[in-house]
Parts: structure tokens; C-alpha cells; sequence
């Protein structure tokens, strides 16, 4: 069963869809799910842990793609905004009676999973684990050297989106790995080592600073980590129990 579900985000609107199981009994486990960089689609159908007996809560990031139905621009988008995004998210989630505010975890795809690790870290008490997939810590590098350079203009394109400035200054100073050692529950990291976008490295680096982390090398897998979403939907239906 899939429902359209808004929230405000000061006076920004956030446009997102509830996905839960078909039978009316509740409350239902909960994963919130955050999308790659300029795309709103998700990597794998949330029917599937509908299936499971679980709800899934996705919602396109304000300006974190071109056609994102949520208000913003991607000039005033970084991992950052997205982050407070998932924050607002997730304290407006745990207040409805369909869900099980005790049974929450926070799921991403590549950006959408460097934003989830904020939120995550900054909300643990909220949440019983992460489930990363190919997150793009890659971005950090970025920030700290290629776009900091200084005649990298106001403005300027990335991918498939102009971004600006804060797209880099926002993560400049936030270092990922020393943060990671702050959560105390457990993370499923799932990585390609046939990752053309972000190499393996950095999610290993990123299960070593987990204090509970644990990566799942996805063999022969692009970013997109293909065949290896039942995986997937295992470790988020064991992680949710």
C-alpha cells in the first residue's frame, strides 16, 4: 500500500511516499530511505520489505535532483541540507500510530547514504541501525581538495546539476570517519568492488570506524549494486526484529 506523505521543513515542503504492508495491523517497523545524488528513484521496489512486514518512508531531497517534486534549488543542496532533511523526517515519522517508533533505521544509496550517516550519528538515540549502500564518503575528498580549488567559480556543474560553494564548504570541515566512532549501533555497509564512482576503500575505511560496523562486499557490482538486492532486503528485515 503506497501513500503520499508531505512534511514541512520550515517552510520548505518535503514530498515523500509511505510504503507500508497491505494488512492493517500495526504498528509497523520503519526504514527511512534517502536517494543518490540527482536522481529521485530508488535502488530497489519497497514492496518488497512490504512483503516483510515493513514500511519504508521515501522522500526526494529538496533541489537533490532535477526532478525533485520537493521545494529547493540544488544551488543551496549539499550532503548537509539533505541530513536535516532526514532529521526532520525521521522526528515527524516516529510520532504517527502506523509506525514503531522503537523499530527504526535509517537506509541510503550513495549520497543519499553520506546523508543518512549524519542524520544517523546526530539521531542515534532515534534509531536501531543503518543499512548503507555505496555510500559516496568519496564526496569529502571532493570538498577538501578538488572543489576547493580557488578559482572554482559560485556556481558551477556537477554531474547532472549546477551546484554551488555550499555544495563543498558544508562538508569542508566534517570529518566522516572521526565522527563515525561516535555510533554505537550497529551499520550494514553493502559496497561494489566494481564501484566505477566510489572505490571500495572508502567503505572500508568507514567499517573500520564504526564501532559496530560490518561491510558486505557486493563482488562484480557497479554502484548500483545489481544482483544483490535480496541481500539487501535481508539484512534490513534482520536489522529491523
Amino acid at each position: 500500500m503506497k501513500t503520499a506523505l508531505n512534511f514541512l521543513d520550515g517552510s520548505r515542503r518535503l514530498v515523500g511516499q509511505l510504503t507500508r504492508p497491505d494488512k492493517d495491523e500495526g504498528p509497523f517497523p520503519l526504514m527511512i530511505y534517502g536517494h543518490g545524488y540527482g536522481y529521485t528513484f530508488p535502488l530497489f521496489d519497497f514492496e518488497l520489505l512490504a512483503k516483510r512486514g515493513i514500511a519504508t518512508y521515501s522522500f526526494d531531497f529538496g533541489g537533490g535532483a532535477f526532478d525533485s517534486q520537493s521545494d529547493g534549488s540544488s544551488l543551496d543542496m549539499s550532503v548537509m541540507t539533505e541530513a536535516e532533511e532526514m532529521s526532520t523526517v525521521l522526528n515527524k515519522l516516529v510520532k504517527r500510530p502506523e509506525l514503531d517508533p522503537s523499530r527504526v533505521i535509517l537506509c541510503g544509496h550513495s549520497q543519499g547514504a553520506y546523508a543518512a550517516t549524519v542524520a544517523g550519528i546526530h539521531s542515534q538515540t532515534m534509531i536501531k541501525g543503518m543499512v548503507l549502500l555505496s555510500p559516496a564518503y568519496i564526496i569529502s575528498t571532493y570538498a577538501k581538495h578538488y572543489f576547493a580549488k580557488s578559482d572554482r567559480p559560485k556556481q558551477f556543474r556537477f554531474i547532472n546539476m549546477s551546484v554551488s560553494r555550499k555544495y563543498f564548504t558544508d562538508l569542508r570541515y566534517y570529518h566522516p570517519y572521526a565522527e563515525m566512532k561516535k555510533f554505537d549501533k550497529p551499520v550494514v555497509i553493502v559496497h561494489g568492488d566494481a564501484d566505477g564512482m566510489v572505490p571500495l576503500s572508502y567503505s572500508q575505511r568507514a567499517a573500520a570506524s564504526f564501532p559496530h560496523g560490518h561491510l558486505i562486499v557486493a563482488h562484480g557490482a557497479s554502484h548500483m549494486l545489481e544482483g544483490y538486492i535480496p541481500t539487501i532486503i535481508d539484512h534490513i528485515s534482520q536489522m529491523v526484529k
